[in-house]
């Protein structure tokens, strides 16, 4: 079977985790046998004119289209501007030449994606479209931002998804809000998978390094990664922290990951001051060595996830694979990945004396960060690649058999 997956991130050119989703997606359907090519996105550009390039990831050839320049208007918009002309000609080479079974969409709200939508359209291709979220920036900070967005939801991003033969989302949650936007539409849920290599322990030099450069030597690490907004309630985890200092004077909060174009980080800097804990709040940025990452997340004695919204959260799994205990909000796809783990605390979203007292409990109980670490593999359960891979590959079979009969009949 050949597969064109067709998404505006791909690690390890990715602002947040679809991008390597997609990727472990592809390295899934490889292992079973399908033929594969990926075409994605790229935003680090220079100018109008950036011509797109080929790269290798494992047997399967990626293409990237570099989208026209981001402007600078204090929002992240890098993702979500359509590609530029070269780009547009490339796209449309890949349909005339491409003999695919199945085209699979990924994403929401980014206009390369719909432009792929009309010419998987207008090619007679089927198309698998799968939500990852629906961005809620736009909503919160209202204003011509939300007019933006309202225009393209229903100019484009709504039609892309309405014309899809089949609609994805990564968890139960996400469905239920896809129901209500396509409310005459079957949403299949199909949760995302994680590579299990998180599950293997560093060696002790690497760990050895992320505690030197990150000043972690006898602190107890509550981590928190993700990119530096407003939804993924960093701002809650640093109210709480002189709570849990009170009982944990060891207590380290490590938050890794970049601004999301907001401007947040000046906030979060603002919150840590007006607390008086700015000597127990490490800001590191992103952390893009893979291996780096890892360390740092077994380094961790809890991993924090205080999001106020979250449509799966693969932090959740890579905390999970690296045998930590969690502390997250009760909300979204969290819930539903993590209700069943018996090593994870769920507080409500933005309560913040709850979130210290779960802060606290964990970090005070040896017994769960043992327990936590030698169940490691175990926890990650149905979230893995090979899951993953199956349930999509299963869902190919199911269109391209739909076709075959449409096509005879």
């Amino acid at each position: 079977m050949r597969v064109l997956l067709i998404a505006p991130e791909f690690h390890p050119v990715s602002i947040g985790g679809g991008g390597v989703v997609v990727k472990n997606l592809a390295q899934g359907l490889e292992k079973k046998g399908c033929s594969l090519a990926v075409i994605s996105a790229t935003y680090h550009v220079r100018g109008f004119f950036d011509c797109p390039h080929t790269t290798n990831s494992g047997k399967t050839e990626v293409t990237w289209l570099p989208l026209v320049p981001s402007p600078q208007v204090g929002f992240q918009l890098k993702s979500y501007l359509p590609p530029n002309m070269l780009s547009v000609f490339k796209l449309l080479e890949v349909f005339v030449r491409g003999d695919f079974d199945v085209v699979h969409l990924h994403g929401f709200g980014h206009v390369f994606c719909d432009f792929a939508g009309f010419l998987s359209k207008l090619s007679g291709k089927p198309y698998i479209h799968t939500i990852h979220g629906f961005p809620k920036e736009p909503r919160r900070r209202g204003g011509l931002l939300r007019c933006l967005y309202g225009a393209y939801t229903f100019f484009l991003g709504n039609p892309t998804v309405k014309s899809a033969a089949k609609i994805v989302a990564v968890s139960g949650s996400l469905a239920e809000e896809c129901k209500i936007n396509f409310p005459n539409r079957t949403v299949k849920v199909i949760p995302n998978g994680i590579d299990s290599s998180c599950c293997v322990e560093p060696s002790v030099r690497k760990m050895q390094e992320v505690t030197a450069k990150f000043g972690l030597d006898g602190k107890k690490v509550i981590l928190g990664l993700g990119r530096l907004r407003e939804g993924k309630g960093f701002q809650y985890a640093i109210r709480a922290l002189p709570y849990v200092l009170e009982k944990v004077q060891q207590a380290q909060l490590v938050i890794a990951g970049e601004d999301d174009g907001f401007g947040y980080t000046q906030e979060l800097s603002r919150i840590v001051n007006e607390n008086g804990v700015k000597n127990h709040v490490s800001f590191v940025g992103r952390i893009t060595d893979e291996d780096e990452k890892n360390a740092l997340l077994w380094q961790a004695s809890v991993i924090v996830i205080p999001s106020l919204e979250e449509s799966f959260g693969l932090v959740a799994l890579e905390a999970m694979g690296s045998g930590r205990p969690i502390v997250a909000s009760r909300i979204g796809g969290l819930s539903e990945i993590l209700a069943k783990d018996e090593y994870t605390r769920l507080v409500e979203r933005g309560n913040v004396k709850e979130l210290a007292d779960a802060l606290i409990a964990t970090l005070t109980n040896s017994d769960l960060q043992v327990e936590a670490k030698a169940n490691r593999g175990r926890r990650l359960g149905e979230f893995t690649i090979d899951r993953m891979a199956e349930a999509y590959f299963n869902l190919y079979v199911s269109l391209t058999s739909k076709s075959s009969k449409a096509g005879s009949g």
